[in-house]
């Protein structure tokens, strides 16, 4: 019989989060002074007054050199682009060597990792042993952001740059709870949604219950999503194990997993599922795994570079 964790361990496991939360947030901004405003031939920032937001975004942008003259290309859309944004262009390039459209696609990266907690969270919620009283107070600012998104950044970008319907979003932790959010709520935005550890324990699981009854009802037609699961806190558990387990060490990967098993047993109408466990990765290692397996997986759906643009986000 599996011993119950006592008040002690629980709190301490749970201090172990907000200090994991302290340290992503560290590891981002520690990336963000890393990248460059201008890495090279076709990287670049700008920066868009959003009036819905009532602030500047910097955006960061890859155009590859490699276009043709009237091409439009495939566009991947990378929240928390300080830390992930050279990730993604540089998973393109390797995956280039095989893959034509890879090499073809544009990378627009959404600045501003200081603002996540407010960015991409879907709800305002109260302070708890997982989020602390200053975090809770910056909450449930998602609705806006992806109003910026939806009205004021794919537009300036589809004015300014060659790229065709094809949308990818990819989000981690955070950044792919409000990706789902998307999926579930605003699935015209993108056609391809790329979700790494999404952090579906988010207001005691709110989105995924919230999501339930529109996958078995919505259309999500010409739609796909790619989960990666992380061994968060339990490196000594597979997936069935955290699937069943009651612990304090699965609270976090638990809600993803049972994301995967509703949407499996559901089936949404129209919607191209895959997911992978990275038993070996954890939260942050997981994120250059995951963008590589979710962009092939993208690929395989993709059409061929020699037709014209195919369906995207209709």
């Amino acid at each position: 019989m599996r011993r119950a964790a006592t008040a002690p361990e629980r709190i301490d496991r749970r201090a172990t989060i907000r200090a994991a939360g302290r340290v992503l947030a560290l590891a981002l901004i520690l990336a963000a002074a890393l990248l460059p405003a201008q890495a090279a031939d076709g990287k670049n920032t700008e920066s868009i007054h959003s009036k819905i937001l009532g602030e500047d975004r910097s955006i960061f942008i890859n155009v590859p050199s490699r276009l043709a003259p009237e091409q439009r290309s495939p566009v991947v859309y990378v929240l928390d682009a300080e830390a992930n944004f050279e990730t993604v262009v540089r998973v393109l390039q390797d995956l280039g060597r095989d893959h034509a459209v890879a090499s073809s696609m544009v990378v627009v990266g959404v600045g501003n990792i200081w603002s996540r907690s407010r960015d991409y969270t879907p709800t305002r919620v109260r302070s708890s042993p997982l989020v602390d009283q200053q975090t809770a107070a910056t909450t449930g600012g998602g609705p806006k952001f992806i109003n910026f998104l939806k009205t004021e950044l794919i537009p300036h970008v589809e004015r300014n740059y060659p790229v065709s319907s094809n949308r990818i979003l990819i989000g981690h932790s955070i950044g792919g709870l409000i990706g789902l959010e998307m999926l579930v709520n605003h699935r015209d935005m993108f056609t391809h949604y790329i979700t790494i550890d999404p952090s579906m324990w988010w207001d005691d699981r709110r989105l995924l219950i919230d999501a339930q009854p529109i996958f078995r009802t919505g259309n999500f037609k010409n739609r796909s999503l790619y989960i990666a699961i992380a061994n968060v806190n339990s490196k000594d558990m597979n997936l069935e194990q955290i699937r069943n387990d009651a612990s304090d060490r699965s609270e976090l990967a638990r809600p993803v997993v049972a994301l995967v098993d509703q949407v499996s047993a559901i089936a949404p109408m129209g919607l191209t599922l895959e997911y992978k466990f990275y038993e070996r990765e954890d939260h942050m290692s997981v994120v250059r795994p995951g963008v590589h397996d979710g962009i092939k997986f993208v690929l395989k759906l993709l059409p061929n570079p020699a037709t014209k643009a195919g369906r995207g986000a209709d």
